[in-house]
């Protein structure tokens, strides 16, 4: 099983909190298999759900990714802060009014076309090497500030580990700021 962040105990790895504190408007949290960056992205993600008409969006390349790891740590944590599962929009919600989607971008254009006009406060890739740069780019786009929560400035960030199709478009977009 993997790791679940306790939210009554938890206290991130050094590597996690340099990924949780990081003002960048878009952050990479890279590393082998294993080391608890798709916890720290639903941490990330919780940031400001106490925030009427906050809405954040997590992506999978397909549905079938999400129900293997970042549903179950999400059922596990999200209701011990507050969250309620609504299946039929895939998404937990707060007291708030605020939102966590879930979603997936199997197809090349499925950001275009599920996407359009919508807008999020945050914006998470688990496994970015997973995904096509057009697909991270446009959904870039979709980090905004809404109507109603236009307090929260937009991020982006995602998890990696090394390989698959977006391999290179990842390795070069980040490069300069490997260490």
């Amino acid at each position: 099983m993997a790791w679940q962040p306790d939210p009554d105990n938890w206290r991130p790895f050094p590597q996690q909190e340099r990924f949780l504190r990081s003002p960048a408007f878009e952050k990479l949290y890279g590393g082998a298999a294993g080391g608890a960056k798709t916890a720290a992205l639903l941490v990330w993600a919780l940031r400001d759900v106490h925030r009427r008409g906050y809405h954040a969006i997590l992506f999978r390349r397909t549905k079938e990714q999400l129900k293997l790891d970042l549903l179950p740590q999400a059922h596990e944590l999200y209701p011990k802060v507050g969250g309620v599962w609504k299946g039929r929009t895939d998404s937990f919600h707060w007291e708030s009014g605020a939102r966590i989607q879930f979603g997936g971008l199997e197809h090349r254009l499925d950001a275009q076309r599920n996407f359009k006009g919508a807008s999020f406060q945050r914006i998470g890739f688990d496994e970015l090497t997973d995904f096509e740069e057009e697909q991270y780019v446009y959904m870039i786009s979709r980090a905004r500030p809404s109507g109603v929560c236009v307090d929260v400035e937009p991020e982006i960030a995602a998890t990696t580990n090394p390989g698959s199709v977006g391999h290179d478009w990842v390795l070069k977009r980040w490069a300069p700021f490997l260490y």
